[in-house]
Order: structure tokens, then sequence, then C-alpha cells
């Protein structure tokens, strides 16, 4: 490249947002004292300027001399952009000798921004708003208009003051874009929406609005904090407190979406980078250039709210007829720089790709609701708990077809610290499907704030371990020992007791509440044993005894709760299943007839359900178990005709049903052991032709899993299990080693 090319290269980086324009002015210095490779070697020491956004770089220098016949000062002149750096680089020319760079520099535009002192008031008063906002400086630019910090002489305040740009101000869609998003913002009344305070016409024909000059950052900035290096250092106790402010924040504005499309309004364009966060708590969402009504949106109301009608005698609506609104394709794409180097991009995809819903990135435009803002909030989200937007695409074609197939990793892929509980919240309201997400953003809102209060979250099906832990975290008492966790199972079975007996009083008082007064007694109960078992202090040797007792106190809680409701199915069925957790605990921690009496207890409740609906695969299944657990045991105390006994009843179960689904691989598998069981008690019988006879059907059983289910590893090391124990046995299958079923 050619000096002027160079210069071009980096003012169009810096324009789109890849680099800071200190960045910028740095690597200009460096490359003028060694010109021996090209400008965007030296940029590329920026940290946002990676390989992939130099390639696009490359492309839109190339792009832009196309659009002024190869000229490279033609195009440096027409970069309104760039006209603050004219000065700047010829200080640079200046200080480094270069002969060159003045000639290229006094090509840009020269600065027509105010500054200060005489500068802004003659600006101020060449665009006519003089009468009542006095521009002060400078404040923003966007892809549309531009926003100076302006003095409100009515009511002697500092105002921003937002008006459309130069070259969009003979454009019928930008004028009416500009107008549009000026009216809408202003009919929107909530603290969570800037508020509008005047909208006008300067002198020239330009139009303007002002509007609340918010002191703060974006909610991206914000972001960008949360995740830097530093902070991620941070205290964990820092960070969770800092979350948490963000995702307040985020709330905020669910809740200021949700007024929005209570009035018949969508945005259309959420992202971080449109989110303020004032100095003083506020949360405000801006840039409403692409808001759009809903389908269906009621009219009076709108009137009633002030809110543009979008199809009335309103100035925006005028413009719109003459040119169209935002849904139609402007005469150039507007980039928008920004930490996410996303693009704006007006036409059949309208909104910012990294951050709209598939319905906009496909273009079905008539697709576009409530749930397609819900999508950009959960992206939002996203973005927040992972420090990045979901899609990055560096190609925009790749993007958005990625966008439309919902082609992201899901945060926890990218940040393991993310709570399991907001991942599901953030892949809920960005579900490929519409009808999928959130109904609203008040429900997303909803959902948040659950987590935040330490509340089961709607979209999240939390573990057992999870839910344990959350109920640790409401008895924040940290076991340190034995003394410690006695403590707390005593203070928790004395709760668990409470509970029930308060469940009980409720079902005799208030009969008109005895169904929901059961369910909390039967859940306060399971609750208790799922502590009492899963409790690892209590499998301290001085402790066992005090957890057999309230094991017993927790079965007896069941008992009189099957007294007092008739019976009733689901509740002999959690009963028998707790009487089995409870055989397993006192068989692990070495009280084998206590172990004994509880598998006979709850062999007798699973056989009365099976003969009741002997068509209910659940209890035959947990029926089989319960006699697989008997000849456990009684395979232990060494006998062995008691143990064939039960185990040859386990099989009878698990061969009715394979035989209900023959093509249910789990059902052969299960089958398999049931059948490896009985051989290895009539091999420790002296039967061992049955027990070749029953391995073989074993092996014949694990291999039609197999054909069903060819990955499974499981089931090919339960199929090695049986073969090497025919070997040990020294009872290898003929028909294995004839090769009369070979393994998938």
């Amino acid at each position: 490249m050619g000096t002027e090319q160079n210069l071009l290269y980096g003012i169009l980086a810096w324009r789109a947002g890849f680099v800071s324009r200190e960045e910028l002015v740095k690597s200009i210095k460096a490359w003028t004292r060694d010109r021996s490779r090209p400008l965007a070697d030296k940029l590329a020491q920026a940290d946002r300027f990676t390989e992939p956004r130099r390639e696009m770089v490359a492309r839109l220098v190339e792009e832009h001399l196309a659009l002024h016949q190869g000229d490279a000062a033609a195009s440096l002149a027409a970069l309104e952009d760039a006209a603050p750096l004219r000065e700047e680089l010829a200080r640079i020319a200046e200080g480094n000798g270069h002969q060159t760079l003045p000639q290229f520099s006094a090509t840009l535009p020269v600065p027509s921004a105010p500054t200060e002192g005489a500068e802004a008031e003659d600006e101020a008063a060449a665009d006519g708003s003089a009468l009542r906002f006095q521009i002060l400086r400078p404040h923003a630019r966007g892809a549309l208009g531009e926003v100076f910090v302006a003095r409100d002489d009515e009511l002697n305040r500092e105002v921003a003051l937002k008006r459309i740009r130069d070259h969009h101000v003979n454009t019928p869609q930008n004028r009416a874009r500009f107008l549009l998003e000026a009216e809408v913002t202003g009919g929107l009344e909530h603290p969570g929406i800037v508020p509008v305070y005047s909208l006008g016409i300067s002198d020239d024909g330009r139009p303007f609005y002002a509007m609340r000059f918010i002191r703060g950052r974006s909610l991206r900035e914000a972001i960008d904090h949360y995740h830097s290096p530093d902070a991620a250092n941070a205290d964990s106790g820092a960070r969770l407190l800092e979350l948490r402010k963000l995702l307040d924040r985020f709330m905020a504005v669910c809740n200021a979406i949700e007024y929005a499309h209570s009035r018949g309004v969508l945005h259309r364009d959420l992202k971080p980078e449109n989110i303020m966060l004032g100095a003083y708590g506020e949360t405000l969402v801006v840039d409403w250039g692409l808001a759009k009504p809903l389908a269906g949106a009621d009219s009076a109301q709108r009137d009633a709210d002030h809110l543009p009608a979008f199809e009335a005698d309103t100035p925006a609506s005028r413009v719109a007829a003459a040119g169209g609104l935002a849904d139609q394709t402007l005469d150039e794409p507007l980039w928008r720089p920004s930490a996410s180097s996303s693009a704006t991009q007006m036409g059949s995809a309208i909104g910012t790709p990294a951050y709209m819903s598939p319905e906009q990135a496909a273009g079905r435009l008539d697709d576009i609701g409530r749930a397609s803002d819900v999508y950009s909030l959960g992206a939002t989200l996203y973005c927040l708990l992972t420090g990045r937007p979901p899609f990055d695409d560096s190609e925009l074609g790749r993007l958005l077809d990625r966008v439309r197939r919902g082609d992201f990793p899901p945060p926890r892929s990218i940040h393991r610290a993310v709570p399991a509980a907001l991942q599901a919240v953030c892949l809920k309201a960005m579900a490929l499907d519409p009808a999928g997400r959130y109904a609203s953003p008040q429900d997303l809102a909803g959902d948040v704030e659950r987590w935040l209060a330490d509340e089961p979250v709607l979209a999240y099906g939390a573990p057992w371990h999870e839910r344990l832990a959350h109920w640790a975290r409401r008895h924040r008492r940290g076991v340190q020992s034995g003394v410690a966790a006695l403590a707390i199972v005593s203070a928790v079975s004395l709760a668990a007791a409470l509970v029930v007996h308060s469940a009980k009083l409720q079902v005799e008082r208030e009969r008109v509440a005895e169904r929901d007064a059961k369910e909390e007694a039967r859940r306060a109960i399971d609750n208790f044993v799922n502590l009492v078992t899963e409790e690892p202090a209590l499998n301290d040797a001085a402790l066992r005894h005090l957890r057999q007792r309230l094991l017993a106190d927790a079965l007896t809680y069941y008992e009189e709760l099957i007294d007092k409701h008739g019976g009733e199915e689901h509740l002999r069925h959690e009963l028998a299943g707790a009487i089995l957790r409870v055989g397993r605990i006192n068989h692990r921690t070495g009280f084998q007839g206590e172990a004994r009496k509880a598998f006979q207890e709850a062999l007798k409740l699973f056989e009365e359900l099976v003969r009741q609906h002997p068509d209910h695969e659940q209890y035959q299944s947990e029926l089989s178990v319960a006699y697989k657990n008997l000849g456990l045991l009684q395979r232990e105390a060494g006998d062995w005709p008691a143990a064939l006994t039960y185990f040859e009843q386990a099989l009878e179960v698990k061969q009715r049903l394979a035989d209900r689904e023959p093509d249910n691989p789990a059902y052969r598998s299960s089958l398999a052991a049931a059948l490896a069981d009985v051989a290895e008690a009539l091999h420790a019988l002296g039967r061992d032709d049955d027990s070749r006879t029953r391995y073989e059907q074993a092996i014949d059983q694990q291999c039609r899993a197999l054909e069903h289910d060819p990955r499974n590893s499981r089931y090919e090391q339960s199929l090695g299990r049986y073969q090497q124990r025919l070997e040990e046995l020294g009872l290898r299958s003929t028909s294995v080693e004839n090769g009369r079923r070979a393994v998938p």
C-alpha cells in the first residue's frame, strides 16, 4: 500500500470500532518512523484488532476505493468521521519529518463539530436551535444521528440534543427513521426509557430532539468491566455482588420493554450498547430508531398515550410515505462501531446481527413480535453472563446463517462459573422457536428474580444435589464436626416433625385445603428422608444409631400419612421407595438385620402394587429391585439356596418386561444382569451345567441389547464381564467359541 491507502486502512479500522483513536494515533506515529511494513502490522498490537477484523478492514478499503474509482485522496475526503484527525496527522508529520503525510491529511474534511467557546456558539446559531438550546460540546456520534451536550435556556439545565447527520438529512427514509425514533421515545413515559423534552426542525430543515442527558456508562461497558481480568480475580463475594447488581439492571430493562409492548411498540434492536446505566441507579433503554408497532396493537391506546400511530398524519409518516420506513434498505449500510463489532443492517434483516432473533435474521418481518424482543433480551443476558455476544463470526453472511439456525455455544461452555439455572433462563429466552421462549419480558424478569431470591427457577429442573445445596444455603450452618452434624440433623428432625404435625392439624381444621396440606406433609417427609440418607457426617460410627432412629421416625410419619388418607396409591409407592432406601443405608452401615426387615417390608408393598396394577412397568421394575436386594443380602450371609430363590423371582419379573418390549435395549441388558445373578448362585450350589446355560443366555441378551444400541460402552463392558466370568469359572461357552453369536 501507498501512504494514502495506509491512512485509509487505519481510519476505516478506527471508524469500525476495531481500534481506539488513541491506538490509531500511536500506530501512525510508529509507522511514520518505520514504513518498511504496512500500518496494519502496527494496529495488530491492539487487543481488539484480530486477524478476522484485519481481513474485514482490507475488504472495506477495497470497497471504499471502488466507490471512488480507486482515488485514495477522494476516499479520504469522503470520511467525515475522520475530520478530527486532520490536525493530529499534521502534528505527527511535523514531529517525524514525514514529507507526504501532510499532503494526504490535508485531503481529510475540515472539522465541523463544535469545540468550545465562540465556535460552539456559532454552531448553535447556525443550526437554528439557539432559541432554546445552546450547544456546548459534542458527545457521541452514531450511524444516523449525532449527539451534543446542550444548555436548555428555559429551564437552565444540561440536555442531550440529537440531530440527524449531514449526509442523511436529504434522504426521506432516514429522516423518517430519525423522527420516528424521537416520537416513539417521547411517547413512552417510563423510568426505564429516556424522556424526550422537545422535537423540532432547525432553520436549515434538519430535525432534532432534546432529551435527558444521561451521566453514566452503557451496560456493555459495565459487562466489560465485570469480565475484565482484574475484576475476575476479585473476591468471590464481591463478584457475586457485582453479578446481582447487573442482573437487577437487566430486570429493569425487561420491565421497560414490557411497558413498551403494553403500549404497542417493539424495540427490535436491544443490545448492551443500547442500555445506559446512570450514576444514581437509573437504567434506561435508548436508540428506538428501529421501533415498530406490534401487530394488532390498539391504535386508540397509542393515541391515548401520545404514541405515534405509524400511519396517521405525523411528521414521520409524511416523510415515510415518500421513501419508506426502516424496513426498507438504505442507500448505504450503517456501520456502528461497537465492542461487538456488529453492524445494524437495514433491509430484510433488521437489527444488530449478534443480538437479533432468528426470524429477524431470516427477514420474516411478519413473524417479528414480542418474542423477538424477548430473544434479544436473552442474547443480552448471554453477553452479561459470558462477556461476549452469542454470535461473533467475522463474516456477516455466516453470522446471519448461524443466527437463523440457533448455532451458538451454551454460556457454561464458555464460562463454567455461569450458574446452571441462569443458563437455562438464557437458553429458554433464546429458543429457536418463538413459541418456546418466555411469553413476555416480564416472565423472563420473573425467572431471573427467582434466581436472585434463591427460589426454584421455572426454566430449570434442578438435580437433587442442587436442591440439597439450596437447602444448605437457606440453613447456612456448616457442619464441621460430628457434634455440629448432630445439632443440625436434630433441628431438621424437629422442623420436619413440626411441619408434619402442622399439616395434620391443617387437614383436620380445613377440609377444603386437605389436598394441599397432604402434599406439603409428603414433601417435607421426603426431603427429610433425603437429608438423613445423604448427610455424610452421619456416616461416623458414633452417629449411625442416630441415623437409624431418624429414619425410623420418618417411616412412621409416612405410615401415619397413609393411614390418614386411606392408603392412596402414590403414597404407598413413595413409602415403598423410602423403605427400600432405608434398607440400603442399613446394609451399607452394617445393620444387616434392619436391612433385611426393610427390604421385606418394601417387597410386600411392591408386590401389592403390582397385583393391583399388573401393567405398570415402574412398579414391576422396582419389585425386581426388591427381590434382587434380598438375594444379595442372602448371598452375603452365605445362604445360596435362599439367594437363588430371590434371584429367580427377580429374573421372572425382568423376563416379563423384556417380553413386553422386545426392542428395548435397556430391558434386554437388565434381563442379562438378572440371568448372570442366577448363574452365579447356580455355580455356588455346584450346578455348573445350569450355570453355563444361564451365562450363555445372559451373553445372548446382552448381544441383543448391543444390536439395538451398538455405541453403548456400558453394554459392551457388561458383555465382556459375563464372558470373562465364564472363563474364570471354567465354564467356557461352546456357543461363543463356535461364533454362534458375534458381538456387534
